[in-house]
């Protein structure tokens, strides 16, 4: 009898909510009436490709889901339509090389990620020399990571150990 219940109960949703079975497209929109956004949902989880746009109705935003996670791709424009940045998500988190690019198109930053976390990041003067080289294998617990600064010349500054911040702890009486 539950058996049947059930069933009944999953065709009468079906029947009756087909949001919950099927992909849905979610628009939003400025006052003006202009697109703001459309988010693609599947079982009231964002599913697929969703965009953003500028108030001028330049795409601004381009991110990809899989059953309410980010996914693969997310591009980022500035509103001239050039990229501003491009990152790849697995399971919700940074994986992979993420870029961003100054409005003329040269890279401003590259950080190789694994996991969520930062393995490796380099900073670009527009010229496309090295900036900063930051370095997150470190082997001091404290450390954040290690980075190197260049001047536009392309010789080493400095070099130091960038600390992890302390989380403060909390007062008995501050809850």
């Amino acid at each position: 009898m539950k058996r049947k219940s059930a069933l009944a109960a999953f065709l009468i949703m079906t029947l009756c909510c087909p949001a919950l079975t099927s992909a849905e497209v979610m628009k939003e929109y400025y006052p003006n009436g202009k697109l703001m956004a459309e988010m693609s949902f599947s079982f009231w989880k964002l599913d697929g490709l969703s965009k953003t746009y500028y108030e001028s109705g330049k795409l601004m935003t381009e991110m990809n889901y899989k059953g309410g996670v980010q996914e693969g791709m997310t591009k980022e424009y500035y509103e001239s339509g050039k990229i501003k940045s491009a990152f790849t998500y697995k399971n919700d988190k940074p994986d992979g090389i993420n870029k961003r690019y100054y409005e003329t198109g040269e890279v401003m930053e590259e950080e190789n990620w694994k996991d969520g976390a930062p393995q490796i990041k380099k900073v670009f003067f527009q010229t496309g020399k090295v900036k900063e080289a930051w370095d997150y294998h470190v082997t001091n617990p404290e450390d954040l990571a290690n980075v190197k600064y260049y001047d536009e010349a392309g010789t080493l500054q400095k070099e130091q150990a960038v600390k992890q911040k302390k989380k403060k702890a909390k007062k008995e009486g501050n809850k």
